[in-house]
This record gives C-alpha cells, structure tokens and sequence, in this order.
C-alpha cells in the first residue's frame, strides 16, 4: 500500500491539485513557477502525452 505524505506546503497542495486538471493529449499554456511545477508533475504521473507551451514574460 502506497504511503502518503502526512505534511506538505500550500505551493505543494496548489501544485497537486492544478495538476489533477491536466489531463491527457491536452495542449496547455504553462507558466513558469508553481504552475511549471504542476505540469511536471502531471507529465510524469498520469499524462504523459499532453503538450505544453512555457510563457515566461518579457
């Protein structure tokens, strides 16, 4: 049985959650930071053919 984290930060809980929302074969305009975070993370958990575009600012 798999173990789960007992504590973890808000930017963690935020970054967890955001990435729930990204599912599969979606195409999702990234930004840098938490939501970076996020899109990584559903990449390597759960969608790993969805395509993301980075903006990061001028």
């Amino acid at each position: 049985m798999a173990e789960y984290a007992k504590e973890y930060s808000l930017s963690e809980l935020m970054a967890a959650s955001v990435a729930r929302e990204i599912n599969d074969g979606e195409l999702c305009f990234i930004g840098v930071g938490m939501p970076l975070m996020a899109a990584t993370v559903a990449k390597f958990t759960h969608a790993p053919n969805f395509n993301m575009m980075v903006e990061y600012g001028a």
